[in-house]
């Protein structure tokens, strides 16, 4: 459309025009005028000609003028049509976007302009949005923040501004929103409208949180796990360990995270253990190893490893397993000596069944009046010799815990210091005897006899170790046993222990030599120098008073032998009786009956008390026992069993069975160990006597007549 500037340029060039005719073509008038009638004429036609060329250029300006306000109109009507349809067009696109759109005044803060999805998003009407300010809807936890970037975006310090914040809704619920906000200005760049999208991103931050608790979790499971969890990368350094596995590696998280393996345990890729992850890192394959790893200090470790590999190295689950090892290397040691034990009791069993059939044959022709001196000195020392076997099956019983104990509480530093003039000529004058006895001690519940044959053989070990000389401490005193050093070692128990130790300066032992020496039979000692029971029975009798011996020693440096035995609180000493009178061997003519399995042991006392004057009955097992006993019931005065017979009846089966047909009838009951009494409470049973194998003629003639005194 015709400007206003326009039209005045085309007066303008009319007035110049128009000037220029009249001053220029007055001139030419009078200049080429031949009379004066002429110059009229001329004068005629020339205003009549600028009228009509006036009249001309009006009416083509005119015209010109015309079209071009109807071309203006037209452009005019397709300017608002186009206006219309964009309005309508952006009112559509605000009404059905996807997300909120919202428009507020920059001064105020108040919205001016929201589509239907920020209503849906805030729980508002339009109508109540716009009587809302933005601080309105933002939580109070956000809104200094969000104000501070809203006023920074409207100062044009910011182009825009992206901000995640918590909106509270129309029904008091809080959400979670993402809010990207912009400024509309004016050709001055003044702020004319503030325009903001809003996202609802409320499951979006419940996915995320849900994520980072369960990755919060994940990690926590880890680091909390009682088995070693390491991430190892492609270069070997650590990425990730929890406190399990470092303290395996007796380190810190703190001190492995970030490090290499080799910086962190210099010539570990020598170790069997890291052949196996880079078999398992090269190949990219799975793996459960058992493997020893030796640390830079000397000391070492057994774990077991699940190699799984990963997309940053390797994971690995480990486990230490050190405790497990030594555990089951001294279960398969006490099952080895278990083995051995129940072996050797077996053969001590059986031999004392010949040594009693032996010692009583002695005590037979001795008995024989008419026997030389020469013959006599000879039984003597047959029976010296029995004596001796006698001796080591009981070594033997003591190994395998079936040695018969007569057990008291007692006085730890009083029986001690009864054997140490014994002691002191046993072991010669170049060794030294130091007896450093404990204060105040606790009783133990022991057998003295056992106790001294304790000493005696560690003292005598000892003594062997310091073929040159040397010095050897006796020491008693108290420990208590907490639970943590029962972890350290399976025989230990809590609670409260008297000990006694033996410590030599002698030439020690290797770690090999100390796995060995309670195996009977086992001796470093030269042939000829010891049966290799001592440590043995030792180990024995310790295990039947329920306590444990500790060792200690190393090669040039001596040993220490420390026996730990359970102590008794609240009990005094009692003083031991007094030691029963010798007393020739006693006839009797009662009527016996004896049940033993062995016959040539069930002949020969048979023989034996009938030689005392005896009458007697004999049976192989039980059940004959009871046949004969049927029939001579009123005879019977006393029954002499054997514990362990065949036919499935054992020999206190037989004496309870003989004590309800026939009560007050004496019990005596043979063995060569004491397992089975001790298991089945002969000891304590009334009527019923314990008789030790192997006996003595003379020693079985007592224990009858006893027992036929004692009847009511």
């Amino acid at each position: 459309m015709p400007t206003r500037a326009a039209a005045v340029k085309i007066a303008v060039a009319y007035g110049v025009l128009g000037a220029l005719w009249i001053l220029t073509s007055g001139w030419v008038l009078h200049r080429f005028a031949l009379s004066q009638s002429s110059l009229a004429l001329l004068e005629d036609v020339k205003g009549w000609f600028f009228v009509a060329v006036t009249a001309l250029l009006l009416g083509l300006a005119l015209d010109g003028y015309f079209r071009q306000i109807r071309s203006s109109g037209r452009l005019l009507r397709k300017s608002r049509e186009r206006y219309r349809r964009s309005e309508e067009e952006f009112r559509t696109m605000f009404e059905m976007a996807s997300v909120g759109i919202g428009q507020a005044d920059p001064h105020t803060g108040r919205l001016v302009r929201v589509n239907q999805k920020v209503c849906a998003i805030t729980g508002y009407s339009e109508a109540q949005l716009l009587e809302m300010h933005i601080s309105e809807l933002t939580h109070p936890d956000d809104r200094q923040r969000d104000r501070e970037m809203f006023e920074r975006v409207v100062r044009g310090e910011s182009a825009a501004y992206r901000l995640e914040k918590r909106y509270i809704r129309g029904d008091g619920s809080v959400i979670w929103v993402n809010v990207n906000m912009s400024v509309l200005r004016d050709e001055d760049g003044r702020p004319l409208r503030t325009m903001a999208t809003i996202e609802d991103i409320s499951d979006r931050r419940q996915t995320e949180q849900a994520l980072r608790e369960n990755e919060e979790r994940f990690r926590s499971t880890l680091d909390n796990m009682l088995e070693g969890c390491q991430l190892i990368s492609f270069d070997w350094r650590y990425l990730y360990i929890n406190a399990a596995a470092a303290r395996q590696g007796r380190s810190t998280v703190g001190a492995l995270l970030g490090r290499t393996m080799m910086e962190a345990y210099p010539g570990i890729e020598g170790s069997s253990m890291f052949q196996s992850l880079e078999e398992c890192m090269s190949a990219r394959t799975s793996k459960e190893v058992k493997t020893e790893f030796v640390f830079p200090d000397g000391s070492s470790g057994w774990f077991q490893l699940l190699i799984q590999p990963a997309a940053e190295g390797l994971f690995i689950l480990s486990v230490d397993i050190t405790e497990r090892i030594r555990l089951e290397a001294q279960l398969r040691q006490a099952q080895k000596l278990e083995a051995i034990g129940q072996l050797a009791g077996g053969v001590a069993h059986d031999f004392n069944n010949i040594l009693a059939a032996i010692m009583m044959h002695l005590g037979l022709l001795k008995m024989n009046t008419e026997i030389g001196e020469d013959t006599h000195h000879a039984l003597n020392e047959l029976e010296g010799e029995a004596n001796r076997a006698a001796s080591l099956t009981r070594q033997l019983l003591m190994f395998s815990r079936r040695s018969v104990l007569a057990v008291r509480p007692l006085d730890m530093n009083e029986a001690l210091a009864n054997l140490l003039k014994m002691l002191r000529r046993l072991i010669g004058e170049h060794i030294e005897l130091c007896f450093d006895a404990g204060d105040a001690l606790p009783l133990v519940e022991a057998d003295v006899g056992m106790l001294e044959q304790i000493l005696m053989n560690l003292v005598v070990n000892a003594r062997d170790a310091m073929p040159e000389g040397g010095s050897i401490k006796i020491t008693t005193g108290v420990r208590e046993i907490g639970e943590g050093q029962v972890r350290e070692d399976q025989a230990r128990r809590a609670g409260r222990f008297v000990f006694l130790s033996v410590s030599d300066t002698g030439c020690g032992m290797s770690s090999e030599t100390m796995k060995r020496i309670f195996e009977p039979f086992f001796t470093t000692k030269e042939a000829g120098r010891g049966t290799g029971l001592g440590l043995a029975t030792v180990h024995g009798i310790v295990a039947q008073h329920e306590g444990w011996i500790e060792v200690e020693s190393e090669l040039g440096e001596g040993s220490t032998f420390r026996v730990m035995l359970p102590a008794l609180e609240g009990l005094q000493v009692t003083t031991s009786s007094a030691t029963k009178p010798v007393h020739p061997v006693r006839l009797g003519s009662e009527c016996i009956l004896v049940v033993e399995d062995d016959e040539s042991l069930r002949r020969l006392a048979a023989r034996s008390l009938e030689s005392l004057g005896y009458e007697v009955y004999t049976a192989a097992n039980g059940q004959e026992a009871m046949m004969l006993w049927q029939d001579h019931e009123e005879d019977i005065d006393l029954v002499l069993t054997d514990m362990v017979m065949p036919e499935g009846v054992t020999g206190l089966e037989l004496a309870e069975r003989l004590q309800r047909l026939k009560p007050g009838i004496s019990v005596i009951v043979a063995s060569g160990y004491s397992a089975d009494m001790v298991q089945s409470g002969v000891p304590t049973r009334e009527g019923v006597v314990y008789l030790a194998k192997p006996f003595r003629m003379k020693m079985l003639a007592d224990v009858v007549r006893e027992c036929l005194d004692r009847r009511v």
